[in-house]
């Protein structure tokens, strides 16, 4: 395996320069390749990190809603007490 490597080594350092033309299609398509993986990469770290705060706030929302139907439930047991008991008066109107 070493004996490859500096071999490999070797021939690109006394290799002479070639003389090639990358056209410009060739450089767009590698940006483009590029650009692509950059964004698929950003996307799946994007999405990974999404998880634990989609979660919380989904436990947020759950225990939110909970104490609301509970407080609801307690309005409607204390309203159904205040009106069904007879020490409270109905407010008179002014006469003038």
């Amino acid at each position: 395996m070493f004996h490859k490597t500096t071999l490999l080594l070797i021939a690109l350092v006394f290799a002479p320069a070639a003389s090639a033309y990358i056209g410009p299609g060739a450089g767009i398509s590698v940006l483009g390749s590029l650009l692509g993986a950059i964004t698929t990469l950003l996307v799946a770290i994007l999405a990974i990190l999404r998880w634990p705060v989609r979660w919380a706030f989904r436990r947020m929302r759950k225990r939110f809603s909970k104490a609301e139907d509970e407080m609801a439930q307690n309005d409607t047991v204390a309203d159904q007490t205040a009106v069904s008991s007879d020490s409270v008066q109905p407010p008179t109107p002014l006469e003038k």
